[in-house]
């Protein structure tokens, strides 16, 4: 059995496209709205997503241009009015229906060494809270995610605190609680993770089929191809 590492360390996961083969917040919404949803919430996920709607290219091309994510503004939208006991039970039935058939067995075996190795893990994820707290819950490790908007214990439809481009200062504040810093591990698919990426001591990039690390250009990381 391999013994603990002697000096602290901080493993930081990912959860879309590194710890799941899926985007957990469409996916998540998906699985809600075929169980609860009304026809309308329905048919705007549809119009979004299909690709024989022109509203799904119209979404892309301002997606691409002007870096607006209609899509996800969409997606969130759809939950607005519900409660926040209903979501927290759907995201857990969610998590343990649909997500462990979606485990990336690369990155989990990795969770696993560095849980064998007594290392601290927290998913740092852009996924809606609800959803990556069942995951922690059932990882049993630490979370931060997305903030989703709630009034009066109803979702508002939007999203508070979004963590796009942002996680580095997340984990810089995770990384105050420690009296020497630990080495710091990340593990991630996402380029709006170069902050991230830059500031871990030993980054791996995870790199879904149909991608390409040429699109990291030349980030100093390791890399996990799916």
């Amino acid at each position: 059995m391999t013994e603990p590492r002697k000096h602290p360390a901080m493993a930081i996961f990912d959860l879309c496209d590194t710890l799941y083969a899926e985007n957990t917040t469409l996916g998540f919404v998906r699985f809600f709205q075929a169980r609860h949803g009304g026809w309308a919430d329905r048919a705007a996920l549809a119009l979004a997503f299909s690709r024989r709607s022109p509203v799904f290219y119209l979404f892309a091309a301002l997606h691409r241009l002007a870096a607006v994510d209609l899509y996800r503004r969409v997606v969130v939208r759809t939950l607005r009015g519900r409660g926040r006991i209903e979501l927290a039970a759907a995201a857990r039935a969610y998590v343990a229906d649909r997500l462990p058939r979606l485990a990336v067995a690369q990155t989990q075996a990795r969770l696993d060494r560095h849980r064998a190795d007594g290392d601290r893990i927290v998913l740092v994820s852009n996924s809606l809270d609800v959803v990556t707290e069942a995951v922690a819950e059932r990882l049993d490790v630490e979370w931060r995610a997305a903030r989703l908007g709630f009034r009066d214990g109803r979702c508002t439809g939007r999203i508070e605190a979004d963590l796009a481009g942002r996680k580095a200062g997340v984990v810089t504040e995770l990384l105050a609680g420690f009296p020497v810093r630990p080495l710091v591990y990340a593990y991630t698919d996402n380029l709006s993770d170069r902050d991230l990426v830059a500031m871990a001591d030993r980054p791996t990039i995870v790199i879904p089929a149909g991608r390409s690390r040429a699109r990291w250009g030349g980030v100093n990381a390791a890399f996990v191809e799916l």
